[in-house]
């Protein structure tokens, strides 16, 4: 996040970032789903409106075609990219996410999940494996694999929840600055039937 908002996440990204989800879900409900934790506990005017955690899901519940990837490439570039943000940085990020996706599942059905975030404070208690339980359930269901891109951070949940390393994610932080390697994995958990078993 620090490379992608070298001026921190600011107000203008946060805002760009909520009406892209909106927008998303209000277009296509059946395909997004988001899911969020709240701590009731906290104050009412808590800054996060007492939300500790959130997962956004697409659900791919069919075969599809090249032309559907396209479309999909191609609204992805129209929405942009956020203000504040490293748009060069972005780019590249985003370009190798795609061709990731296209070279690990093709054309073929699946349950991504696209953003699981934990408020620092809230992490380490089980809100992530909360989001994450949830996604995985609803790709049970649906018989289908799960999909996602780990960061370091997030890579041990995954993995303790049947998530398997299937390559790494080819992105070096130190040409963006950055004064190591943060080493991406996209990762899969194969398809299982409604209770779980594969």
């Amino acid at each position: 996040m620090g490379l992608m908002y070298p001026n921190g996440y600011t107000q203008p990204a946060r805002e760009w970032a909520m009406n892209n989800l909106h927008e998303e879900v209000r277009k296509k409900p059946d395909q997004n789903k988001v899911m969020k934790v709240i701590d009731h506990d906290l104050p009412d005017d808590n800054s996060n409106r007492k939300m500790v955690g959130l997962s956004w899901w697409k659900v791919f519940p069919k075969q599809r075609t090249q032309a559907d990837l396209d479309a999909e490439a191609k609204e992805s570039k129209e929405r942009g990219m956020p203000p504040d943000a490293n748009h060069a940085l972005l780019e590249e990020f985003r370009g190798n996410i795609m061709d990731y996706k296209k070279e690990i599942l093709g054309t073929q059905p699946y349950v991504l999940l696209s953003i699981l975030a934990v408020v620092p404070e809230y992490q380490r208690k089980g809100v992530g494996s909360i989001l994450l339980d949830w996604g995985s359930k609803q790709a049970d269901e649906l018989g289908l694999h799960s999909y996602l891109e780990a960061s370091p951070m997030g890579r041990p949940l995954y993995e303790r929840k049947g998530y398997e390393k299937v390559r790494e994610f080819e992105f070096d932080a130190r040409k963006w600055g950055h004064h190591e390697d943060i080493e991406h994995v996209c990762m899969l958990r194969p398809a299982r039937d409604a209770n779980g078993k594969a």
